[in-house]
């Protein structure tokens, strides 16, 4: 019968004999019919405890979460370098005097209607910041604009919120915001694929900050009218003196 098991199992008779002395006991204790190449639970059991032994004693535990190697790796310098560089090109600008320059520049705007000034603006703005980071595009224009209001007299919040929002209205290259550098340096997107898109979502973002600026905007900021804090040089009122001498 054990003959017969064999030739089922497809493995040799168990010959004690033919195995070192030293391994003959445990050769014995083992049921007769199974592989050579298996170990039993307590060999193994054995053997992770001489391991886990090993290295503790001999190899190096990591003593450091972070390496440099790693940072250099896989941290994305060519982001930071642009957000570094929004903030740097924003505060040349405002010291050169290139923002001065550029109020001087959109003063033909203060004679057109309101609505049509407020559309050129915008989309001077989305053709800016196409091309620059949206953090530069409105240091550069947020003052500019904020001067522009006053001596056109109407509310600078009527201008600056649409001025603002446009900034981030930055589909058409990866050099306009973070996130499409991002989007782009994963190498799935080219800027083929992503001007044709991104002119269009800025036009469509342009028609609704406008729609939104002449309804709730208004509604909820009281855009129609020229607030007394906006009036150039203007002086607090002065409280009335109060006699207390009778």
């Amino acid at each position: 019968p054990a003959a017969t098991a064999a030739h089922i199992l497809q493995l040799p008779p168990y010959a004690p004999a033919t195995l070192p002395p030293d391994e003959a006991p445990i050769a014995r204790a083992r049921p007769q019919g199974l592989a050579d190449g298996m170990q039993r639970s307590d060999q193994i059991a054995s053997d992770t405890k001489t391991e886990g032994t090993a290295v503790a004693a001999g190899e190096e535990t990591p003593t450091r979460l972070l390496t440099w190697p790693d940072i250099q790796s896989r941290v994305p310098w060519g982001v930071l370098l642009l957000l570094g560089g929004g903030f740097a090109l924003a505060d040349a600008c405002l010291v050169s005097g290139l923002s001065a320059k550029l109020g001087e520049h959109l003063e033909w705007l203060e004679p057109l209607p309101l609505t049509i000034a407020l559309l050129m603006l915008m989309l001077i703005t989305a053709a800016v910041t196409s091309v620059a980071s949206n953090v530069a595009t409105a240091s550069i224009f947020v003052p500019v604009v904020a001067t522009l209001a006053q001596s056109m007299e109407v509310h600078p919040l009527y201008l600056l919120i649409p001025v603002t929002l446009t900034t981030s209205l930055a589909f058409v290259l990866p050099v306009s915001t973070p996130p499409n550098a991002l989007a782009f340096a994963s190498g799935r997107l080219t800027v083929v694929d992503m001007a044709p898109l991104g002119f269009a979502l800025g036009l469509v973002g342009v028609a609704l900050v406008i729609l939104a600026t002449n309804t709730t905007g208004t509604l909820f900021f009281g855009l129609g009218e020229f607030p007394a804090w906006a009036i150039p040089n203007a002086e607090p009122a002065r409280q009335p003196d109060v006699d207390t001498h009778h």
